[in-house]
């Protein structure tokens, strides 16, 4: 547990490095800044909540960067979706891959079911999922899918129960 506590301090001060906040003089893991860097490092969006405390703190230059970072993701996803094959599945089946991939579970599902309306077939959603549980290096983060899938649907996901960190093989 103390190694734990170790590892949340260290990763904290780094983040505060990473996204300019090293002036907040809180460095506890319980802090919010905290979870709203670690939040903006997974690839999750931050809500207007969060950036109005970074603002009432004067954190400006981490919300800055956080905000214009946020503003190109948005920028690159509207510009995929009216450029590019506006009529094809292909491209919402990629981004719905690529939010996975980003723990962006909702709106990879948003993209999923824009695919689906184009033409795609569910099972190559499910495909797709897969490939992004299986490929993903960090146990914690595999965890992290596997467990919004089996709570979202433990029939049509039970394939993921083979990716838990609590499952024993069989033999």
């Amino acid at each position: 547990m103390k190694q734990d506590l170790q590892n949340h301090l260290k990763d904290f001060a780094t983040l505060k490095s990473k996204y300019k906040a090293t002036k907040y003089p809180d460095s506890s893991p319980s802090s919010l800044l905290y979870l709203i860097l670690r939040k903006f490092d997974l690839g999750i969006e931050i809500t207007e909540i969060e950036f109005s405390w970074l603002k009432e703190r004067e954190l400006f230059e981490t919300y800055e960067y956080i905000y214009q970072q946020q503003e190109y993701k948005s920028a690159e996803i509207k510009k995929l979706e009216i450029d590019y094959q506006p009529k094809s599945h292909h491209p919402y089946t990629l981004m719905g891959a690529i939010c996975f991939e980003r723990y962006q579970y909702s709106k990879g599902e948003y993209w999923f079911e824009e695919a689906i309306k184009r033409g795609a077939n569910p099972r190559d959603m499910d495909s797709e999922i897969r490939r992004v549980v299986k490929n993903t290096k960090d146990e914690n983060k595999r965890q992290e899918v596997v467990n919004y899938l089996l709570k979202k649907d433990p029939q049509r996901y039970s394939w993921a129960k083979f990716y838990c960190k609590n499952v024993k093989p069989i033999r």
